[in-house]
Order: C-alpha cells, then sequence, then structure tokens
C-alpha cells in the first residue's frame, strides 16, 4: 500500500514538471522600443527586437537581462580601433616601467649617468674622427687621381686602364665611406638623445620618490 502511494506521488511530479517549465518560462518578458521609439512588450522575441537590442524581465517586471543591439561596420571598426589604443598604451606602460626600473636599478645619481653618457659619446666622436680621416683621405688621392687624368686629356694621351681603374673604385669606396659616417652621426645624435631623456626621467622619478622594485 505504502509503494503504490509513494509510486502515484511520484506520478504526480513528474506529470506537474512540464507545467512548473512552462509557467516559469511564461513568466519573462521582453521589452524592446521599435522604430519610431514606441516600447512593446511580449513574452516571445521578435526578430526586430534582437535587431534592436531589449530587455528581459522577471514576473515582477524587474529587468534582469539587456542585450544590446548588434554593433553596426562603423561601430565595430570604432570599438577595434579603441581596443588597440588600449592595448597599445598598456604596453607603453610596461616599457616605461620597465624602463624605469632599469634606470634606479642600475644608476644611483644623475652624475653616473652623465659619466657614462661621455663614455659612450666620447666612444663615438673616436669612431667619427676616423671616418673623416679616412674620407679625407680617399677624397685626396681621388682629387690627385682626377688631376693626373686632366693633363692626359689635356696632352692627349690615353688614360692607362689601371688609372681609370682606381678612380672608380675610389669612388666606390668613398660612397660607402660617407653613407658609414652618417649612420654613425645618427647614432651619435639617438645616444645623446637618449641619455638626455634617461637623465630628466632619473630626476622625474627622484622628485616623485620613486625606488627599485
Amino acid at each position: 500500500m505504502r509503494s503504490r502511494v509513494l509510486l502515484g506521488s511520484v506520478t504526480i511530479c513528474l506529470l506537474l514538471l512540464p507545467a512548473a517549465a512552462s509557467a516559469s518560462s511564461a513568466e519573462k518578458t521582453f521589452r524592446w522600443r521599435d522604430a519610431q521609439g514606441q516600447v512593446h512588450y511580449s513574452n516571445l522575441l521578435p526578430h526586430e527586437a534582437v535587431g534592436r537590442g531589449y530587455e528581459v524581465l522577471n514576473s515582477r517586471g524587474d529587468v534582469i537581462k539587456r542585450v544590446a543591439p548588434p554593433l553596426t561596420p562603423a561601430q565595430r571598426a570604432a570599438a577595434e580601433a579603441e581596443a588597440k589604443r588600449v592595448e597599445k598604451q598598456a604596453t607603453l606602460r610596461a616599457e616605461q616601467a620597465r624602463r624605469d626600473n632599469m634606470l634606479l636599478r642600475t644608476f644611483n645619481s644623475v652624475h653616473d649617468i652623465e659619466r657614462l653618457r661621455a663614455n659612450r659619446v666620447g666612444a663615438l666622436d673616436a669612431q667619427l674622427r676616423l671616418m673623416r680621416d679616412h674620407q679625407d683621405n680617399l677624397e685626396k688621392r681621388l682629387a690627385e687621381l682626377r688631376a693626373h687624368e686632366a693633363k692626359l686629356v689635356a696632352a692627349k694621351h690615353a688614360i692607362p686602364a689601371d688609372v681609370r681603374q682606381e678612380i672608380d673604385d675610389l669612388r666606390s669606396e668613398l660612397v660607402d665611406a660617407v653613407d658609414a659616417r652618417q649612420v654613425m652621426e645618427t647614432e651619435r645624435a639617438n645616444t645623446e638623445r637618449r641619455f638626455q631623456d634617461d637623465i630628466a626621467r632619473f630626476k622625474q622619478l627622484q622628485a616623485e620618490g620613486r625606488v627599485y622594485r
């Protein structure tokens, strides 16, 4: 007898489950605005609401979920651009933090930075002097050969093949020497600028009381 009662109770509960689920679904209401701004309510979600965004309300009328309308291509592009901007800013901040730590860890004072700058820039200046001397020698030798070539032409003599070859070689070498010197001068200017930036940043970090972490 007791088994029959239990079986009957279970059967009734199973029969009530679909009705309870249906009642739960019916408790949700969708609210959205149409193109004219008119507010609509329904128990079923229409296609128009999906395209315009909507809210889900419970049986008490409380908003339990908000769904924004899909982004337009222009809005999506703007969101992607903003995400890239934020990511770039985060990368720059991380890089700045790394450089700040390096400055604070490497140097104890502005004088230490200035001393290292003098050594680095001095070494570059020494290389530049050697490059200028080499370029001057090439130009001097090329001028001598051109003068010799001019005399031969004036005297209506044939210009020897080795003279022509040396002139061509010197011209090519001189172009390379000028290019190399320009690269070195750019490197010197960049090195000077980097040290100036480091000194200014180090002073700022000191003023803020920052320490190596």
